[in-house]
């Protein structure tokens, strides 16, 4: 049963897919105020007093466990490298939780603005959830049951969920609501290369005669800001890539894809294309007074489009065809929470500020205080405050799709509702960013994909940085700049439950870590782990370590591993097709399945993997095995590299499993079984119908 409680007049952030009717009832469980800030604007914050045992599950992208119960964080898309558990924002915004308690319930607060979420951090007893404004579209969503009965309009019906638990139940309820997940095109469920500091073809090409040579597949490279001209958009650097199109076509003939970055600023330059026509069509976003805002990027300065406007999405998306038109079928999105580096007035703010200081003696705190001041110039979000978008054709396109009878979540009083937040101009309406900060990087993906559907008859891989939930719709996310450290490795194994719980199937972090120097034994972990996420890619800044498996001696102990990753698609792919039709998890917590077992509560280590498997990754230095609890009978199976070397029945509870730095464990439950391939060279060449199978009857 999903109910939705309306606050205020809610902005349309195009999150969910289905029009749910307005509760006139009092948000149960909560209690609702508003609230005043100390700018003296009014604000929302509910409370929910928890007892001793409740846990509170979700929220997508974050630090943190599975259960993040006493932690605080705060949704707002944020350019943060340094993901340490003491992080409250990373790169995406994920309002949904799933609570257990004495009522178990998903909660989806659905608003564009900052939300903070208070999990007993402050009052170890206390859930608050305080938002930026009093605008939002809160969906309360519950199981089922004879004391809970469904209401006919509100209910989805999902009929594969007969045999799930509740928690499950709750979670595809949700996912029902925001629509179907994103597929990617196989060839990206292959192996993916990557680094800052590919700069030409021969790195590319000398990289991939190492993998042939070494036999690890590998199906794609992605091309970093490098392959740029002046890192300007929509743009090849001509002097490092003279025939573009004849290289893609190349490396496609080796059965491997290029998959080039475009980042979300244009850069400002007379006689470049995309700032033409984006100034000529004022397609930009822009201050109050009307003027093209401008931020400082990787190209210098640069302008933003405003990818809430529809003409400008519309726009940019087709914009991509001049690399699609080269061959290219497949993109990252980046730097699109926005990231920025300065605003023209913040960096003016900096310099007076430093100035003042010239020939005066500075005690300890100026000293802290100027050593931080230009650090504090990049992703301000002050900076957020001085430009709008222009929602006026958005919304005349949302009027005409409801008019049509159009597949939407919303309806005309939603339309009115948003208008009303907005502020109206004598030219239309707008709305001023921070207002809205999080669904940017979602419109942006939005667009490219939207378009993508008109440009080219192949399915087209899309992922990004910045994310919002509604946007696995249309492409997938990688976790952002994680460093090579043990602690982000199990990061990386907590956060996939919370991800797929808010829809995004397809994602991955950086394998190895992408800052820092990555040790041959943390990276034989960490692929060992990323041979199950459907985005498997190994990325690293360009003032690392090189990365690539081939640099790390004992070469095919990494070759096995990959090898496996090829022989385990038949199955990663119909699992993941399966998650896809029935609005389930790919990855899931133990407690989806064994709920009524008060151990697993207490287990994220391990994670279930589509139907049939648990997974038991080793995420400690120097290990060279671990514990692991088995809540009912399966069987064991150990692979070396690509190999089985072990295979048994082992019983209900808890084990020691020997794994050395080059097997991969995995269990088979009762009744289930794993279909597996021969691995190749790439995905074009596996033999998808010859498959044996390893069963556990």
């Amino acid at each position: 049963m999903i109910r939705r409680y309306i606050y205020g007049n809610p902005f349309i952030t195009e999150a969910v897919v289905k029009c749910i009717e307005k509760e006139n009832n009092a948000l149960p469980y909560f209690v609702t105020e508003k609230k005043i800030n100390d700018n003296g604007e009014e604000y929302l914050k509910f409370s929910l007093n928890m007892k001793r045992n409740d846990m509170i599950f979700g929220l997508g992208e974050n630090v943190g466990g599975i259960n993040k119960r006493g932690k605080e964080f705060i949704s707002y898309c944020t350019d943060e490298s340094g993901h340490n558990e003491d992080k409250r924002s990373l790169y995406a915004a994920h309002n949904f939780i799933l609570y257990k308690g004495e009522n178990n319930f998903g909660l989806f607060v659905d608003t564009p603005g900052k939300v903070v979420w208070d999990l007993g951090f402050t009052d170890s007893n206390l859930l608050t959830i305080s938002l930026s404004d009093v605008n939002a579209n809160i969906y309360l969503i519950e199981n089922c049951s004879a004391a809970n009965p469904c209401k006919d309009e509100n209910r989805f019906g999902n009929d594969n969920l007969e045999s799930s638990s509740e928690y499950e139940k709750i979670v595809s309820e949700f996912r029902e609501l925001i629509g179907k997940s994103y597929v990617p095109p196989f060839w990206a469920l292959g192996y993916i290369q990557s680094r800052w500091g590919y700069n030409e073809p021969k790195d590319f090409k000398y990289i991939l005669e190492e993998y042939r040579k070494n036999n690890i597949p590998i199906d794609a490279f992605c091309m970093d800001i490098d392959y740029m001209e002046e890192y300007e958009d929509f743009t090849v650097n001509k002097k490092f890539f003279p025939d573009f199109e004849g290289f893609v076509s190349e490396m496609k003939n080796e059965g491997v894809h290029l998959i080039p970055i475009i980042d979300a600023g244009v850069k400002i330059k007379e006689g470049y294309k995309t700032y033409e026509e984006g100034v000529e069509s004022e397609y930009f976003c822009k201050e109050e007074n009307g003027k093209n805002f401008v931020v400082g990027v990787w190209p210098g300065k640069t302008h933003m489009p405003d990818f809430l406007n529809r003409k400008a999405s519309e726009w940019f998306g087709q914009s991509y065809k001049f690399l699609i038109d080269k061959g290219i079928d497949g993109f990252w999105n980046d730097m699109n929470e926005p990231a920025t580096f300065y605003s023209e007035q913040g960096l003016k703010k900096a310099w007076e500020y430093v100035l003042s200081f010239k020939d005066k003696e500075l005690d300890i705190y100026n000293v802290f205080n100027l050593r931080g001041v230009f650090n504090s110039v990049a992703n301000n979000p002050e900076d957020h405050k001085l430009f709008y978008h222009d929602l006026t054709e958005t919304l005349k396109d949302m009027r005409k799709e409801i008019a049509e009878g159009k597949a939407t979540g919303y309806d005309l009083e939603d339309i009115k509702r948003c208008e009303n937040f907005l502020e109206k101009t004598e030219n239309g309406f707008r709305v001023r960013h921070d207002k809205v900060h999080n669904v940017f990087g979602f419109n942006m993906t939005k667009a490219a994909m939207q378009e993508f559907e008109k440009l080219s008859s192949e399915k087209i891989l899309l992922f990004s940085r910045a994310s919002y939930i509604g946007m696995h719709r249309y492409g997938g996310i990688w976790t952002g700049d994680n460093c090579s450290l043990w602690g982000h490795l199990l990061m990386n194994v907590k956060m996939m439950p919370s991800l797929n719980m808010c829809g995004f199937l397809y994602s991955g972090a950086d394998t190895g870590g992408f800052g820092g120097h990555c040790q041959k034994e943390l990276m034989e972990r960490w692929i060992a782990f990323s041979i199950f996420t459907p985005l498997f890619r190994n990325h690293a800044a360009w003032d690392t370590r090189e990365q690539e498996l081939f640099r790390f001696g004992d070469i095919e102990e990494f070759a096995g591993i990959i090898r496996l990753r090829y022989r385990l698609l038949p199955y990663i792919y119909e699992e993941y097709m399966k998650a896809v039709e029935n609005n389930k998890c790919l990855f899931k917590p133990l407690f989806f399945e064994y709920d009524s077992d008060e151990r697993v509560y207490e287990i994220e280590d391990q994670l279930l993997y589509g139907d049939s498997l648990m997974i038991t990754p080793v995420v400690c230095e120097n290990a060279r095995g671990r514990m692991v609890y088995l809540p009912e009978e399966m069987l064991f199976v150990k692979f070396k590299g690509d190999v089985v070397v072990e295979n048994k029945v082992m019983e209900k509870g808890d084990h020691y499993i020997k794994v050395e730095v080059d097997e991969v464990p995995l269990f088979i439950r009762k009744g289930k079984e794993l279909k597996l391939c021969e691995s190749a060279k790439c995905t074009k060449e596996l033999d998808m119908n010859n498959l044996t199978t390893i069963a556990f009857k």
